[in-house]
């Protein structure tokens, strides 16, 4: 009995499976199977209950806009998606319309949970949406017999597959990276090998940085391919040749009908490869040619959610900004959080895109080669805290510099002077005088102090003399003058 029971219960995914590719709802199987499963109320106390019933107690008289937050966290489509929903329904309740906001992540709005008439902390499915869509009574070009605004789902479907985005590339004449959709491993494998490594692996269909690899060897691809999904036709990657040392700029647009009313040209500091959140950004760009955009304050999540709603907005406003402002966005990682990790940001994120058959020195190497011409090394700002320094890497890095002579420095002026020096590039005019074989003395002048307040000093070896003299060189005296004291005529 209990094998046979075991084998009816084996079968009920499959039988939920079938049922919702029949259409039913997740409330119709939980009725069929008499589920009491009940949902965790994740904001106890924080938002009262007000009913305690089967139907819900609250009516929706008035037609308002719905906006949908992000989803499940994924590199690349969180913070930024849920700060553009929170812009947009700020724009929209600006205009008098009701708002009502659907989202996932509790932080996003934990603390403004004020910002929309009505926020539903609920999973982004569509069987959710529908149903606070027909709740809502939400204002209804009309897909399901539900009103989308914005980027229409054929576009949005276009950027996310990679072969209609290329054939869209191919038609306004714009170059990409030759690529190829790849559905098993032996095209996989002879694609790689014929463009060469590294190649950049990603999913088909996919918008943010979820899933994508930099692959540098066979053993990576293999790798890659062997964690993600089955490859298949309907689970297939998109191979493309990756450009090293490339230069990445992007452009952030909002269009009206086919027609841009505003946008911003950035660039990249870091090569192309590291992620769109972890990259320094200038803007406008300066190393671009040409000049062509300016830096402003226009805020384009609230002419994009205008436009999308039929709203009056100015395109390309005036900003009021001199047309010589440059803005500047520079990451911040919560590296004091992460045990271990290197509290300075070096070139760690584009370690990963680097070729594996190139050689990568450490400092130290660097210094024992004679490949390093000056070395700054400044001191920490906490360094009374380490009794061990002689264990540190700074420590070691100042002895090989003093090992294998190379110029450096540890004082901030010493080394601002050297670079300023270096950035004039004076011509080398040197001496023909020779230090070691010919030379001239020459007294320079230096402060004097009289010293006649120390009695006793007597004896030039002394103790008392040799403590005033060291005095008065730690007070940045260069000459100092000790008139001796008799015991007798006290003179």
């Amino acid at each position: 009995m209990i094998y046979e029971m075991e084998i009816q219960l084996s079968k009920i995914p499959d039988l939920l499976r079938q049922a919702k590719q029949l259409g039913f709802s997740d409330r119709h199987m939980a009725t069929w199977l008499n589920s009491t499963e009940l949902a965790i109320d994740t904001m106890a106390a924080d938002f009262p209950a007000t009913c305690n019933a089967a139907e819900s107690d609250v009516s929706f008289e008035e037609r308002g806009v719905m906006v949908l937050g992000s989803g499940v966290y994924r590199i690349g489509s969180f913070v930024e998606f849920d700060r553009c929903a929170v812009r947009a329904i700020r724009t929209v309740r600006e205009q008098g319309i009701p708002t009502g906001m659907v989202i996932y992540d509790l932080e996003t709005v934990s603390t403004d949970y004020d910002e929309a008439d009505r926020l539903y902390f609920e999973n982004i499915s569509l069987e959710t949406i529908l149903d606070i869509y027909d709740a809502e009574r939400s204002r209804g070009v009309i897909l399901s017999n539900v009103k989308i605004y914005g980027t229409s789902p054929e576009m949005i479907d276009t950027a996310e597959n990679r072969f209609k985005f290329s054939r869209l590339l191919d038609e306004i004449g714009v170059d990409l990276p030759f690529g190829k959709e790849l559905s098993n491993f032996s095209e996989a494998r002879s694609f790689c090998n014929k463009v060469g490594y590294p190649v950049h692996v990603r999913p088909s269909h996919a918008l943010s940085g979820a899933a994508m690899s930099v692959v540098s060897s066979a053993d990576d691809l293999e790798s890659y391919l062997t964690q993600g999904a089955a490859l298949s036709r309907e689970h297939s990657v998109v191979s493309t040749k990756y450009i090293e040392q490339a230069e990445e700029t992007e452009m952030d647009a909002v269009a009206k009908d086919g027609k841009m009313i505003v946008h911003y040209i950035s660039e990249h500091v870091e090569n192309a490869g590291v992620h769109f959140g972890d990259v320094t950004l200038i803007h406008p760009p300066q190393d671009s040619n040409p000049y062509i955009v300016r830096q402003t304050n226009i805020d384009a999540i609230e002419m994009a959610t205008k436009a999308m709603l039929d709203m009056p907005f100015e395109p390309y406003p005036d900003c009021g900004l001199l047309p010589d402002y440059i803005g500047v966005k520079v990451p911040q990682f919560s590296f004091s959080r992460l045990s271990g990790a290197d509290f300075l940001y070096l070139e760690a994120l584009g370690n990963d895109n680097r070729d594996k058959g190139k050689s990568e020195y450490t400092l130290t190497q660097h210094l024992a080669n004679n490949l390093i011409d000056m070395y700054i090394n400044l001191p920490s700002k906490h360094y009374y805290c380490r009794p061990a320094s002689y264990t540190s890497k700074g420590h070691t890095s100042r002895r090989m510099a003093v090992d294998f002579p190379i110029s450096f420095t540890t004082n901030v002026k010493n080394a601002k002077m050297r670079v300023e020096a270096l950035a004039r590039n004076l011509p080398p005019d040197v001496s023909g005088v020779h230090a070691k074989n010919s030379h001239k003395t020459r007294t320079l002048p230096g402060l004097r102090h009289v010293l006649t307040s120390i009695p006793q000093i007597g004896a030039l070896d002394g103790e008392n003399f040799r403590d005033a003299t060291a005095a008065s060189v730690s007070g940045g005296f260069s000459i100092a003058l000790g008139l001796p004291l008799g015991k007798e005529d006290n003179c």
